[in-house]
């Protein structure tokens, strides 16, 4: 019913307005976490130390989640930003998929750190630099601010906002 306060959580890259919703008055939108994405490959697919343009990074094979992930929109908006655009050899809902896909040399993933970790550690995937590329995922509460929140969501704001301001596990 529309008397039930409701709570919108979305992700956009911190560098952005919030979809333009930090302007308007109605809204009260706060930035809570944010994520790295990291690109990599497999041991031998590049050279170790090997440094990328954009545009030879575009040029490789990309394996990259699909259109409307916040990852491949994170993406796309970064290569947009410097006039190239991605175009995947594969693409796939299934990070874990990429993963492995990366890890069998078919070419080069898009991913947060934090489901890359292991594979990094345990050298099975290496970390490939792309000039002038730095993506983030940011995590964004956004309320409109005439509605009304009960005590509970409250405590859930201000827990979010307390517990998110660094970077946070995917």
């Amino acid at each position: 019913s529309s008397h039930l306060p409701r709570m919108t959580f979305c992700w956009l890259p911190p560098e952005s307005e919030v979809m333009g919703l930090d302007g308007l008055p109605a809204f009260i939108c706060s930035a809570f976490a944010a994520c790295r994405l990291k690109i990599v490959c497999a041991p031998g697919y590049l050279p170790a130390g090997t440094r990328l343009s954009v545009k030879e990074f575009c040029a490789e094979r990309l394996l990259l989640r699909e259109r409307g992930s916040a990852i491949r929109d994170v993406l796309d908006g970064a290569l947009l930003a410097v006039g190239y655009e991605a175009r995947p050899l594969w693409t796939s809902v299934n990070s874990l998929a990429l993963i492995e896909a990366a890890k069998a040399g078919l070419g080069v993933a898009i991913l947060p750190g934090e489901l890359l970790e292991a594979a990094l550690s345990e050298k099975r995937l290496t970390e490939i630099e792309v000039e002038g590329l730095s993506l983030r995922n940011g995590f964004f509460s956004v309320r409109h601010r005439d509605k009304y929140l009960t005590e509970p969501l409250r405590e859930l704001l201000s827990l979010i906002e307390e517990c998110g301001k660094a970077e946070i596990s995917y």
